[in-house]
């Protein structure tokens, strides 16, 4: 009761506005959506549930904050219409003198093929300066979604629990997989055409499976860890989907 009291309290001292967001329907080609949005109908895109908290999306651009694409770059750069959608924005972010911002959920960054943006991404570069670094965002509450919001601490143990859950592998064709691609990336930047801005050597699974064989074998703590070979545990179905989804919070 005091919480809700203090954080009523609080809300009352100290509000934020809205952060304002542009883009064109009309203009946006088809794909997937950063989970800031949902698509309702296949038609109409809008603010997720948890992104109406913090954000709104205006009619016109001279009222916008922003003007912000909400397809990922990974997805909008692999169909028709991407460039023309990413030019589209851009021209109108410089004729209203506004920041054109767009979203990278890939381990590989993706050129825009513009001058002036920011790039929002979960893995940015110091060197980079149009980057900035965003956390995963997730549409639902993923207590609510599979727990009914019920949450409670685990008890104090003896040992450190260490918990780990998505793809971690050594395995000898993944990591031959693994370096071909970075050999034959970097010889497509050499040559220029390659859709990256960088792209680094770094073999994530065996890194994650090499630090994770580690942890296992201290005496220190204890380990509860459950290693996938393949990305998203190879998931191709919905309900495959929804068992490793749920596989993941538990």
């Amino acid at each position: 009761m005091v919480d809700r009291l203090l954080k009523k309290e609080l809300d009352s001292i100290f509000t934020f506005s809205k952060v304002k967001l542009y883009f064109d329907q009309d203009h946006l080609c088809e794909g997937y959506f950063f989970d800031l949005f949902v698509s309702i109908h296949s038609e109409k895109i809008q603010l997720a549930d948890e992104g109406e908290k913090y954000f709104e999306l205006v009619n016109s651009v001279e009222e916008a904050d922003f003007i912000f694409i909400p397809i990922p770059l990974s997805d909008l750069l692999g169909r028709a219409g991407g460039r023309k959608c990413i030019q589209y924005h851009d021209s109108l972010a410089s004729t209203f003198q506004k920041t054109l911002v767009m979203v990278s959920d890939a381990d590989l960054l993706f050129d825009p093929g513009v001058e002036n943006y920011l790039l929002l991404t979960p893995g940015p570069y110091k060197s980079m300066k149009q980057q900035m670094a965003i956390p995963a965002l997730l549409q639902q509450d993923p207590l609510k979604k599979w727990f009914n919001g019920q949450w409670k601490p685990v008890s104090k143990q003896k040992e450190i629990s260490v918990g780990f859950c998505g793809q971690a592998t050594s395995n000898f064709l993944k990591n031959i997989k693994d370096h071909l691609q970075y050999f034959w990336l970097n010889g497509e930047k050499l040559l220029g055409k390659s859709k990256h801005l960088y792209i680094p050597f770094f073999l994530a699974a065996k890194e994650r499976a090499d630090l994770l064989d580690t942890l296992e074998q201290s005496s220190v703590i204890k380990t509860d860890f459950l290693k996938r070979e393949r990305y998203k545990g190879g998931a191709k179905s919905d309900e495959d989907q929804k068992r490793l989804e749920f596989e993941f919070f538990k």
